[in-house]
């Protein structure tokens, strides 16, 4: 059996530079034109269900590309980018000047570090990727809209099985990317594009 997963990550929205995960930002001006311009590019692709994170950002991205295909979307807290609790809507230099020490457990030790009043890393891996495996035992041609960490997840986990290769990924805002997964083999047809 052939699957067919196109992976997209939502619009800009005006909270650039922030840790924003579970807060809701809307998609701006041009995070709405961005999604507009890959509905066209999508508009060949065939899907037989969309899933989308819960939040604002990824849902509506997910309702405009909709548009081409008229399909029930499936939100999914599970697929939300990470909790960053306390640091929500907080830049880097804010947290330098305000939350120093744990800035400094998170760069030594990411994998293993919780946010404040927010999640560990390794929950939120599992949380992405056991909502993964329930979605790609179900269906076949599948739209999955999310966020930059969410998508580092899953395709560190395709490629490894682990999520090794996670800081080494980045999806831009508003492109797909794609894999095929034949009874197991992935094989990964575009990315950012």
């Amino acid at each position: 059996m052939v699957q067919n997963i196109v992976f997209v990550r939502h619009g800009e929205t005006d909270y650039k530079n922030l840790y924003y995960g579970f807060f809701d930002a809307p998609l701006n001006k041009t995070g709405i034109n961005q999604a507009y311009v890959l509905k066209d590019k999508l508009k060949c692709f065939e899907f037989d269900i969309i899933y989308s994170s819960a939040l604002t950002r990824a849902n509506k991205t997910a309702a405009i590309i909709n548009e081409n295909f008229n399909l029930e979307i499936i939100k999914s807290k599970n697929l939300n980018e990470i909790n960053f609790g306390d640091w929500e809507k907080k830049s880097y230099k804010e947290l330098l000047e305000t939350d120093k020490d744990n800035l400094n457990s998170f760069y030594t030790n990411q994998f293993d570090f919780r946010f404040p009043s927010g999640e560990s890393f390794k929950e939120f891996y599992n949380r992405v990727i056991n909502e993964y495996t329930n979605i790609v035992s179900t269906h076949n041609n599948i739209l999955i809209c999310a966020h930059n960490g969410t998508l580092k997840c899953i395709f560190s986990y395709l490629l490894t099985g682990n999520y090794s290769l996670f800081n080494k990924l980045n999806f831009q805002h508003s492109k797909y990317s794609a894999v095929k997964s034949y009874d197991n083999l992935i094989i990964v047809d575009t990315i950012n594009s």
